[in-house]
């Protein structure tokens, strides 16, 4: 009798073992940080431009089984609206910081504008200052682990590479800072800037484990520079729209699909609105000026790594 019960209770647990997703334990936490982006700069004036507003769109990808580092990238899609308030085509080039950006496509008046990459040491100087100064002051009083100090008897390009050169199973690779230069002319009146590209979000995993701390402890993020486009001019009814949208967590209990709400932070004021599509968080803003030198959205799929430094 003993025996049939213990045998039914080795079925039993096989089965609930059966259900459980597919996955060994056979590697530490994950890093993949140095992806950033943004901030369209005007390279030489031009006082008839003035920058009417600037609309933001930020797509998560949809993550699944605490693996975002395999993710095709987040979507990003800008809409920089201008004034050109001569009689004439005003010609001017411009450059926008794009780190390990891809399939980036920009178009203006619904005219594709192509760009070239070019180094730049005085922005990426510039860059490096700002955002150490950002994520000393926003990412360290929430995750320590995360945040690394720059050391400043180093060379841009070292310094770069010392706080964002990783991979996701964390070995040292070389991330070249690069600027897109774009050539645009603008007619008189109103002038509208596409610019879509996808980027891949950092990652920062503290543990990792298939009981306990899974999915995968940690947060995934987004950086954008918003900064640059203060060499603008802005026009006095100026206004920086952003919407963030992201799907669910897509996970599994036993047998059983699952989909959970993700949990969100961001150093700007981000309001939750209405979604039409099924699981999915839509956050918005509107501002009348930059709200920010950068934009951060974290986004964690765990809510026990919310609770303070993980252990």
């Amino acid at each position: 009798m003993k025996a049939k019960r213990a045998g039914g209770w080795i079925l039993f647990a096989g089965l609930v073992l059966c259900g459980l997703p597919a996955r060994a334990n056979l590697r530490a936490p994950r890093r993949a940080d140095g992806y950033l982006s943004g901030g369209l700069r005007i390279i030489l004036p031009a006082g008839a431009i003035s920058l009417v507003r600037e609309d933001m769109r930020i797509v998560f990808p949809a993550f699944d089984s605490g693996t975002p580092y395999r993710d095709p990238g987040v979507s990003i899609e800008l809409v920089y609206v201008f004034a050109n308030g001569s009689d004439r085509d005003v010609a001017l080039s411009a450059q926008f910081i794009a780190v390990d950006v891809r399939n980036l496509e920009a178009r203006l008046n619904d005219a594709a504008v192509p760009s070239v990459a070019a180094a730049n040491d005085a922005e990426e100087a510039e860059c490096l200052s700002r955002l150490a100064d950002h994520r000393k002051a926003f990412l360290e009083p929430l995750y320590r682990p995360f945040f690394q100090a720059l050391k400043p008897e180093t060379s841009p390009a070292a310094r770069f590479s010392s706080i964002f050169g990783h991979t996701p199973l964390g070995e040292p690779t070389p991330l070249e800072f690069k600027t897109a230069v774009l050539d645009l002319n603008f007619r008189p009146g109103r002038n509208a800037l596409a610019i879509r590209y996808r980027q891949r979000p950092f990652v920062a995993e503290f543990r990792y484990g298939y009981f306990g701390a899974w999915p995968a402890r940690g947060f995934t993020g987004f950086d954008y520079l918003l900064y640059p486009a203060e060499s603008w001019a802005a026009a006095g009814n100026f206004r920086f729209t952003v919407t963030v949208e992201i799907p669910y967590y897509r996970g599994k209990f036993l047998f059983f699909p699952r989909w959970d709400a993700p949990q969100t932070k961001s150093n700007i004021e981000l309001r939750p609105v209405p979604s039409k599509l099924p699981h999915r968080r839509i956050l918005s803003g509107e501002f009348d000026r930059l709200p920010a030198d950068i934009l951060t959205v974290l986004v964690w799929f765990d809510s026990k790594a919310m609770n303070g430094l993980p252990n």
